[in-house]
């Protein structure tokens, strides 16, 4: 049991984590131009919005919404903690459930703060 508490919230660090990175930072910009999936014009996140949601569709949005895209980090990061720990499998829904507005929740407050 607390294994599988250590686990839950080590999977809610990783996804603020990863979430306040993607959103707060250029480093989706660099990284999608890395990739060559966008433009060289392209150099500040609130450009990269704007361009997701106009040429992207529901992808771009699905980048663009913090919400959205703290679901799908959660549920990959469930599925990565169990492949590796070999814990609970209803963690993965669970964490997909409940990590993404743990996260937003979080990074509204520390926005907030600054």
């Amino acid at each position: 049991m607390p294994n599988d508490i250590f686990l839950y919230v080590l999977g809610f660090l990783i996804t603020l984590n990863l979430l306040t990175v993607w959103i707060e930072t250029n480093f989706s910009v660099n990284l999608l131009k890395s990739l060559r999936l966008i433009k060289k014009d392209i150099y500040l996140r609130e450009e990269l919005e704007e361009h997701l949601t106009n040429n992207w569709g529901h992808v771009g949005e699905l980048l663009v919404c913090p919400i959205c895209f703290a679901t799908h980090l959660s549920w990959i990061v469930g599925l990565i903690i169990w492949l590796i720990c070999q814990n609970n499998l209803w963690a993965i829904p669970a964490g997909m459930f409940s990590w993404p507005g743990m996260a937003y929740i979080t990074l509204r407050f520390a926005r907030r703060s600054i």
